[in-house]
């Protein structure tokens, strides 16, 4: 059985890996949307390389909700390893992150098992005849700082309808990042915390 201090070293090594990942994708996410934007303003509402972006934009949301999913199982990890006092903070902890991205853990069940989605066959759209996948992108934009500036990206959610009977699963970028970097802190606190007490309970 491997040592839980070892399990917890890891698991932090693992949340930089997360946060750095959540930190990159969410970060090319809105560069290319806001490059998007001005290419747009600057070409009568045209970008010359739509597809390409836009492409790149889906790829980076995706993988982005698949570093949130896994910092999750982080934290759970942490939990699972904890005396009991600071595996009750590391539940709360995830519990506040659930209530800020209540949809992260459906979305990326819904991308690791994509072909059964598409096919109707999804864990979560309970033989549903009609079920399907549908991936859809929403954006806030706010205006430019002065007059004839283009807008930029104030949000940028991911959205996927399973079925038509239930409500489509939604993740935004920049709430979701701050949900998460709140949960990376927590997991770094406690972790440190945990190894303090098993090395005190030491012989």
């Amino acid at each position: 059985m491997a040592n839980e201090i070892d399990v917890s070293c890891t698991a932090e090594l693992y949340a930089h890996i997360w946060a750095s990942a959540i930190n990159m994708q969410a970060g090319r996410i809105f560069r290319a949307k806001n490059k998007q934007l001005l290419e747009e303003h600057s070409n009568d509402g045209v970008s010359h390389n739509h597809f390409r972006d836009l492409f790149s934009i889906n790829a980076d949301s995706y993988l982005f909700i698949v570093a949130l999913h896994q910092m999750r199982m982080t934290a759970l990890l942490v939990e699972r390893i904890s005396p009991v006092g600071i595996a009750e903070k590391v539940r709360e902890s995830i519990q506040d992150f659930d209530v800020s991205v209540p949809d992260v853990k459906k979305m990326r069940n819904a991308l690791a098992h994509f072909d059964e989605y598409l096919r109707g066959e999804g864990s979560l759209q309970k033989g549903n005849r009609r079920a399907a996948l549908t991936f859809s992108y929403w954006t806030k934009l706010v205006s430019g700082r002065e007059l004839g500036e283009p807008p930029v990206v104030d949000a940028y959610s991911v959205s996927a309808e399973i079925a038509p009977e239930l409500p489509p699963l939604e993740v935004e970028v920049f709430s979701a990042g701050a949900a998460a970097f709140k949960l990376y802190h927590s997991i770094l606190r406690l972790g440190q915390e945990v190894r303090i007490l098993l090395n005190d309970a030491r012989p």
